[in-house]
């Protein structure tokens, strides 16, 4: 929860280290009231923007959206998980985030791969891909 970092930030001598990570999961991992909210998922962006996506939103302060996933168990957890990712936006000026996480033994959340610690979770996946950037070429240094 983020939601007073604007009225009360972190001071730092220098200020432009500074990166606040929000943590976001669906219902396989906290039950919350707005997943039983008749709006869902209508509620979430306006929770989002309270909770952290305002410190994007109004420029106040990197974000790192640095934990969010599920199992995707609860029909739900689909939904939000869309959601979500659709709320980050797209391209370098949409929310940075990183999935939690890539291996399969998080006992609350799977992960991007499955049990088999080898293939990869394609539900997961096709949500997460429209969002990730393409990989940027390494640079010779000449050495």
């Amino acid at each position: 929860n983020l939601s007073g970092a604007a009225q009360f930030p972190v001071q730092l001598s220098e200020p432009d280290q500074l990166v606040y990570s929000a943590h976001e999961y669906a219902t396989s991992v906290a039950q919350q009231p707005w997943f039983d909210d008749p709006a869902f998922p209508a509620n979430m962006p306006a929770l989002w923007d309270h909770f952290f996506g305002y410190l994007h939103k109004q420029n106040i302060a990197p974000l790192l959206l640095g934990e969010f996933g599920s199992t995707l168990r609860d029909p739900r957890d689909q939904v939000w998980l869309t959601e979500l990712m659709e709320y980050t936006g797209t391209g370098t000026g949409g929310i940075n985030f990183t999935y939690w996480s890539w291996n399969p033994n998080s006992g609350d959340t799977g992960g991007i791969l499955n049990d088999d610690w080898t293939t990869v979770n394609t539900t997961k996946q096709a949500i997460l891909a429209p969002y990730l950037l393409a990989p940027v070429p390494a640079v010779p240094t000449g050495r």
